[in-house]
């Protein structure tokens, strides 16, 4: 039963559901153990796991292309 909760909870962070809605149904007091077990295993769009969308936007911003 323990693998279903991370199961559930592993896929509902990288379908981009909101964390807190994550922890509300897993009954957790806030979102701290659903972003420290968890995020490790979501992945960026594009498949990295090093910033690279945050770069991107702020390299746009910046009018630096991306």
């Amino acid at each position: 039963m323990k693998q279903t909760r991370h199961s559930f909870a592993t896929v509902a962070i990288s379908c981009r559901e909101n964390p807190l809605w994550v922890a509300n149904v897993m009954e957790h007091r806030n979102t701290d153990m659903i972003i420290k077990v968890y995020s490790r295993y979501v992945e960026g769009e594009n498949g990295t796991q090093d910033g690279t969308n945050l770069d991107r936007a702020f390299q746009a911003v910046l009018g630096n292309g991306g």
